[in-house]
């Protein structure tokens, strides 16, 4: 694989915004849901310390 300067057309250099798109929304889709499971993992993580807080609590 060569770098894209080190191609000839590197003047001129063109690309389909159609597929750019496609693929840049595609990976956006994915980061979203990533971002939405990682959210959902930290609130679980706080709700276990809180419930294991509240379980400590009242053993004393």
């Amino acid at each position: 694989m060569r770098y894209i300067w080190e191609r000839a057309s590197w003047p001129e250099l063109y690309w389909d915004s159609d597929s750019i798109l496609k693929l840049l929304g595609m990976a956006r889709q994915v980061q979203g849901i990533l971002i939405g499971e990682t959210e959902y993992f930290e609130l679980k993580m706080q709700a276990d310390v809180l419930t294991d807080e509240a379980f400590m609590t009242s053993a004393i």
